[in-house]
């Protein structure tokens, strides 16, 4: 949760077969724009780009700590 889009190479991406972006990442805006840039790179090289939805609630602020096993929060919005 502590990766920044600085540390983000496209030269390593422009290498790789596939790049695998985690969901749980995205809860946070430093991770969210690596994984960003990642995505951006990737797509630029023709790397397969996968989406782990990996949906926690939790870690989005919808439901309290302690309540890691809850994965569905009814939400209006």
């Amino acid at each position: 949760m502590a990766l920044d889009a600085d540390a983000i190479r496209e030269d390593f991406i422009a290498q790789c077969r596939a790049l695998l972006i985690t969901g749980t990442h995205l809860s946070t805006p430093t991770v969210r724009a690596a994984s960003a840039a990642a995505l951006g790179f990737a797509r630029r090289h023709g790397v397969v780009r996968v989406l782990d939805i990996d949906y926690r609630p939790v870690l989005w602020g919808l439901t309290k700590r302690g309540a890691g096993e809850n994965r569905f929060v009814a939400d209006a919005a």
